[in-house]
């Protein structure tokens, strides 16, 4: 029976849940578990649509879904760019004596993450927070579910794991993938069987046998070709070797990455009709990959690859395949094609290109992972290293590429090989010791004064900062503004929290905030605003949602189409002056600093134990974001404090403070106009700016708008806040 309580609030806070029935398919040796939404309609199309996220629904709602509709349960959905992975693991449990398996014991101990019993009571469902591609292998019943499929959710709290999602190691999600990848080419727990039939060899220095020849002809072909092409390839081999076929179709099957297990492969071969294909298909293959019937030439065994158990690494990692030609796309006349899927083949297979290239998912950029054979240096892959590439092509495999060719295949080689430096680097540091530095680092780093309102800002600030890197465009829309004269150590202290100089940019914006503005904040951690040049100059508003926002939609230069870019950086600002807000309805997206000089030493001293602080934080739930009441009594304050005064404050304060006023409660508009400012109506402008200019003055004299009937009219004015009001006036804009 499911026991929700223990489900941890990091996935019942998400809005990707829906319920699930067991039902039976035509065919079916067992029942299917069906997704459905809350609605009752079963889940249908493409999972991550609009259509698809608008039906799924919270934790409570799926819950009230399952009793109302009778369903067999809820279930949790993975969403593309959800950052969350779900690993499955199933008959992993003696239903006897209840014992786990020692691969789910590795996995489990591995992951260090939520764990809870899947409704068969034989496997686990392991929530991480990551990014992969979803693989499976069923001979090992290990899957990875990212961005699509869902999960039954029992609520069954594994004892001894993590009550908590937690963020999976690169090391461990790299060698995951390994032991799924190696299950997919033959291995099981079980020493591989032997052949049925031993092969037959001719004696040293005889012509070769029969087939010798349709062994060593398939021993040239790349076992990775096309399906219908492989399909082909087993058809030929049964028409040649009949029943001992299957044997040497299954072990060249075995060296591709797309093996599908033996047992596919004997239904696919019960399958095949003889007649159809003959061994010359096997032949022509062959030829096409240089191949020459050899004579007196006794071929290689086929034996499987070494493969390692889940959760041992391997030691010493090879790089690229040295039989990397078979796998070239060829023309008629065997020579290479010149066409990006062999340059996309060549970067991922040959020993000198292999691992050379991979895809920063912080920057959104393709690097350069180590010295490329024409020379270079590490980082980011520029326009040069292309026409390189293709100039290096021409000479290894003798084809001239199209610039454009040689870019794709730059581009989906760097896909397939992504990696998160940041998340990397955090994810290496060293454990939190348990001394609290995020309320005290402005104060004992920066010289600022030692009250709440530091200690409030300084944590959230680091705390909103990592939340980013760990949940890529998450809900975080505060600067921290370091105020001082120059050589405080404002800008200084800025980069130090970026951790490394290509993590942080202080590039002044335009005006506008346009697309170039935005581009500029890929690969960044910390954004500086340099004495909030740019935001002076533009609209509020549009600085308001400029930082606000969590994801940036915009087509990068030469990008074909528009993307959607999370966002994975912080602001913060510095400044010289005092007073340099202009927006009078409230600035609570700004926290305010005023420093003395900065000891950065400190500061760099600090830093690795700041961010494990941060980090233990974030990962407990803590809320980035301060309460409504640390709002109103610690921020706002700060806030007002650095507003810039309307010219017309002083001169309604000045009427507003003589002796006559002291009693009033009420005054109009036109009062104000007339008495206070001088201003005749034909004066007033009719699109409501005076008005306006009025309506921020009296709020910042703390008078909010009104009406009061004056004999026989009722007019628009002003009452005056007692403290019962003060206190009742809170910020709408304030998060709960």
């Amino acid at each position: 029976m499911p026991d929700f309580s223990a489900i941890p609030s990091a996935l019942k806070d998400r809005p990707q849940w829906l319920c699930w029935r067991l039902e039976g398919k035509p065919g079916a040796k067992k029942l299917a578990k069906v997704p459905y939404y809350a609605s009752g309609k079963i889940r249908k199309g493409v999972q991550g649509s609009e259509s698809d996220r608008a039906a799924l629904v919270t934790f409570d709602a799926a819950v009230a879904a399952m009793d109302k509709t009778k369903a067999s349960g809820i279930g949790f959905a993975f969403l593309p760019d959800d950052g969350l992975i779900g690993i499955d693991l199933d008959k992993m449990v003696d239903c006897d004596t209840g014992e786990i398996s020692p691969r789910a014991q590795k996995i489990i101990e591995a992951c260090a993450s939520y764990t809870e019993w899947s409704p068969s009571g034989n496997g686990f469902h392991i929530y991480v927070l990551g990014q992969t591609d979803t693989t499976k292998d069923n001979g090992i019943g290990v899957e990875m579910f990212c961005s699509s499929q869902f999960f039954t959710v029992t609520g069954k709290h594994l004892a001894g794991s993590p009550a908590d999602v937690q963020a999976i190691d690169a090391t461990v999600l790299r060698r995951l993938r390994k032991t799924i990848d190696l299950a997919k080419g033959g291995f099981t727990d079980k020493a591989p069987a032997p052949p049925k039939t031993p092969p037959k060899t001719s004696p040293p220095g005889s012509p070769l046998s029969d087939r010798e020849r349709v062994l060593s002809a398939l021993n040239a072909i790349d076992p990775g070709v096309g399906y219908d092409d492989w399909y082909q390839i087993g058809m030929a081999l049964q028409a040649a070797l009949g029943p001992d076929g299957f044997d040497a179709w299954d072990a060249w099957s075995a060296r591709s990455d797309k093996y599908p297990g033996s047992r596919e492969l004997v239904s696919h071969w019960k399958s095949f009709k003889p007649g159809r294909v003959g061994i010359g298909t096997l032949f022509h293959h062959a030829k096409q990959a240089g191949w020459k019937s050899p004579r007196g030439w006794k071929p290689k065994p086929f034996v499987p690859l070494v493969q390692a158990p889940a959760g041992e690494m391997i030691t010493a990692e090879i790089l690229g395949n040295p039989f990397w030609r078979r796998g070239l796309w060829r023309s008629e006349t065997g020579n290479a094609k010149p066409c990006r899927e062999n340059a996309v083949h060549m970067l991922m297979e040959h020993p000198s290109l292999a691992k050379l290239v991979g895809y920063n998912v912080f920057a959104n950029r393709v690097e350069l992972l180590r010295e490329p054979p024409w020379g270079g240096v590490v980082g980011e892959w520029k326009p040069k290293d292309t026409s390189e590439l293709a100039d290096w092509l021409a000479n290894e495999i003798g084809v001239l590429m199209k610039l454009r060719d040689v870019s794709d295949a730059v581009a989906l080689a760097g896909w397939r090989n992504f990696m998160n430096p940041v998340l990397e680097q955090f994810n290496a540091l060293p454990a939190w010791d348990g001394t609290d530095r995020l309320d005290y680092w402005l104060i004992e780093c920066m010289g600022a004064l030692d009250k709440p309102y530091h200690r409030l800002v300084g944590r959230k600030f680091l705390m909103g900062l990592v939340k980013r890197v760990l949940q890529p465009g998450c809900k975080f829309d505060y600067m921290l503004i370091f105020e001082g004269p120059q050589g405080r150590g404002k800008s200084s202290a800025f980069r130090i929290l970026a951790m490394r100089d290509e993590w942080f940019n202080d590039t002044p914006f335009s005006a506008n905030l346009d697309k170039d503005s935005r581009m500029a904040l890929h690969g960044c951690l910390l954004y500086e605003i340099s004495e909030m040049h740019a935001f002076n100059q533009a609209d509020h508003r549009a600085v308001k949602a400029f930082i606000s926002q969590m994801d940036d939609k915009l087509r990068a230069p030469y990008a074909e189409q528009f993307e959607t870019f999370k966002r994975t950086l912080v602001f913060g600002g510095t400044t010289n002056e005092t007073e340099y807000f202009r927006d009078t309805t409230g600035n609570r997206r700004f926290w305010p600093v005023a420093i003395c000089n900065a000891n950065l030493e400190r500061l760099k001293e600090w830093l690795p134990q700041l961010y494990a602080e941060a980090l233990h934080r974030v990962r407990a739930n803590e809320s980035v974001f301060p309460s409504r009441e640390e709002e109103n009594e610690l921020c706002v304050p700060e806030q007002k404090a650095r507003l810039i005064a309307h010219p017309w404050v002083d001169f309604i304060a000045l009427w507003l403070g003589k002796p006559e006023m002291a009693l009033a409660k009420f005054v109009s508009y036109p009062e104000i106009f007339e008495q206070a400012l001088k201003l005749e109506p034909a004066r007033i402008d009719h699109l409501g700016n005076a008005q306006k200019h009025v309506r921020a003055c009296m709020d910042a004299l703390g008078w909010y708008p009104d009406r009061d009937r004056i004999g026989e009219v009722q007019v628009r004015g002003f009452k005056r806040l007692t403290l019962e009001d003060q206190a009742d006036k809170g910020d709408d804009d304030v998060p709960i």
